[in-house]
């Protein structure tokens, strides 16, 4: 099996880089092979991506946890909430992620890095291709409801697939021998990769700080619920609500908005990483007593 004949921490990291690796790269094939499925837009194969990739993660990491490392499935925090209990949570992340953009669109606003312009401008080319991927960017106004339903399959899908990655087995296999503050910390630098590989040249507060913020968050979720379905919900809740109303998004979204003057849009940054910092100290303030930081392992 993987990492088998080497020291224990040279182990877990060998372990932990395959399964980023298989995982990562077979997500992304479902993305080429799913999202451009006969041209279809993707409001309509994010719910397709979700059915397809998000099983498919799931195994391959029962695969890894369960096979390779012979350790206990219910670690990574599927399992053990109940439906009804995972649909309350994944409900209630949503709502708080979808919170958490609208307070910070609203900072945006009030200091002036972002101009509202109006509820929805029709874009006069309805489908447009955005990364290599269909996009319904215009339309009637009757559409948008549609099209946000749409948009919430992709960011459901992609919650699912990162939450399972990062806050399910990077940190239960690192969680093992480490203490959760260094498990976590080892699961949000992981989480900003793919944030960073996607956009280098971006501001690091942009791609490094905020997922990371959002990491450490999204650990302490995780561990205070004793599952991965709040977690879950609330960093979909996030990637929707920021598409639907931040500009420059790859979907049409409720507000016709557009950066404020070049002085001011530039620096907007920090107001987004001010939001997420009150975030994380609220979270972690209000679990503070559910969560042992120094110890390892505490699923």
């Amino acid at each position: 099996m993987i990492g088998n004949g080497l020291p224990g921490h040279a182990r877990t990291a060998a372990r932990i880089a395959a399964y980023l690796l298989v995982t990562t790269a077979t997500t992304i094939g479902i993305q080429l092979l799913v999202i451009p499925v006969a041209g279809l837009p993707v409001q309509v194969t994010g719910w397709l991506y979700l059915a397809v990739a998000g099983p498919v993660v799931v195994a391959l990491t029962w695969w890894f946890r369960v096979r390779c490392e012979r350790a206990p499935w219910r670690d990574i925090g599927l399992t053990g909430a109940g439906a009804r209990r995972a649909v309350v949570h994944v409900l209630t992340g949503t709502g708080a992620g979808t919170f958490t953009v609208g307070l910070a669109l609203a900072a945006h606003v009030w200091a002036g890095y972002v101009v509202v312009t109006g509820t929805h401008v029709v874009n006069p080319r309805p489908l447009t291709v955005t990364d290599g991927w269909p996009v319904v960017t215009g339309g009637p106004v009757w559409l948008l409801p549609i099209l946000a339903v749409g948009a919430l399959g992709l960011a459901l899908a992609t919650g699912v697939v990162e939450e399972v990655q990062y806050r399910g087995y990077v940190l239960a296999a690192a969680g093992a021998r480490l203490p959760l503050w260094a498990a976590a910390a080892i699961s949000g630098l992981l989480f900003t990769l793919p944030h960073l590989m996607i956009n280098p040249l971006a501001a690091v507060q942009r791609w490094l700080i905020v997922p990371l913020l959002l990491g450490v968050a999204f650990v302490a979720l995780r561990v205070a619920s004793g599952a991965l379905w709040l977690p879950i919900g609330f960093h979909a809740g996030f990637n929707w609500a920021h598409w639907q109303l931040f500009p420059g998004g790859p979907f049409p979204g409720w507000l016709g908005s557009e950066p404020g003057p070049e002085r001011l849009s530039a620096g907007s940054d920090p107001v987004l990483v001010g939001v997420l910092a009150g975030l994380l100290g609220l979270v972690l303030f209000t679990t503070r007593r559910r969560i042992r930081w120094r110890d390892p392992q505490p699923f």
